[in-house]
C-alpha cells in the first residue's frame, strides 16, 4: 500500500477538538497527505528538524518528507492551532518528517463533511448542516428547517444564530423541548 495513503489513514484518527466524535477527515479538514519532492525548500527545512531529533545521518538520504494539507473551517478559526498540534503529535508517534500546510483556496465548506461525519454529528446531538453551501440562497435565506437530532422532529425553531462556536447556532425542538446545536451551512 502507498505510504502516503497509509499515513492518511493514520491521520484520520485525529479528532476535531470542538466536536471530539468527529475526525478531521470526517469534517473535511484533512485534505491530503503527499510526499514532498526533495528539491522543495520545505523538504530541507523539515529534514533539518527531524535529522537532529530522529534520524541517523545514514537514513537522511532515504527519508521521505510528507506534506499534510488541511483547510480551516474559516480563516481565523481558533481551533486550527490545536488541530495542527494534534497532527504533529500523530506524526511524532510515527517519527516521520513532515510539513503541515493550510490550504485556504478553495475555501472549506460544510459540503466536505462526510456522510459518516454527519451521522456521527447527529448521534452526538448536533444537527448536521441542511442544504448545500454551493447554493448561496441557503446562506442568506430564512433559518433552515432542522431536524431535532434527538427525536428527529422538524418542529424546531432557531433560538440564536450564534452557538458555542462560530460554526453553530442554537435551536430548540418544540416536540421534545430539547435544546440543541445546529452546525450551520457554510
Amino acid at each position: 500500500m502507498d505510504q502516503s495513503k497509509t499515513l492518511y489513514e493514520h491521520l484520520c484518527q485525529v479528532n476535531d477538538p470542538e466536536i471530539p466524535v468527529l475526525s478531521l477527515h470526517d469534517m473535511g479538514i484533512l485534505r491530503s497527505v503527499a510526499v514532498l519532492p526533495k528539491n522543495d525548500e520545505r523538504f530541507s527545512k523539515a529534514m533539518a528538524v527531524f535529522t537532529s531529533e530522529h534520524l541517523d545521518a545514514s537514513e537522511e538520504n532515504s527519508a521521505l518528507v510528507y506534506l499534510i494539507t488541511i483547510s480551516p473551517t474559516y480563516v481565523g478559526c481558533p481551533a486550527m492551532d490545536r488541530m495542527e498540534q494534534d497532527l504533529r503529535e500523530a506524526m511524532y508517534v510515527r517519527q516521520l518528517p513532515f510539513v503541515i500546510e493550510q490550504q485556504l483556496q478553495p475555501s472549506w465548506t460544510t459540503d466536505w463533511i462526510t456522510k459518516e461525519g454527519r451521522d456521527k454529528m447527529e448521534a452526538y446531538g448536533i444537527a448536521p448542516p441542511v442544504g448545500a453551501s454551493t447554493d448561496k440562497r441557503v446562506l442568506f435565506a430564512e433559518p433552515p428547517k432542522v431536524n431535532c437530532p434527538k427525536c428527529k422532529s422538524k418542529d424546531t425553531k432557531m433560538l440564536s444564530l450564534h452557538g458555542s462556536t462560530a460554526c453553530k447556532g442554537q435551536y430548540v425542538c418544540t416536540s421534545c423541548l430539547e435544546p440543541f446545536e445546529y452546525f450551520k451551512c457554510l
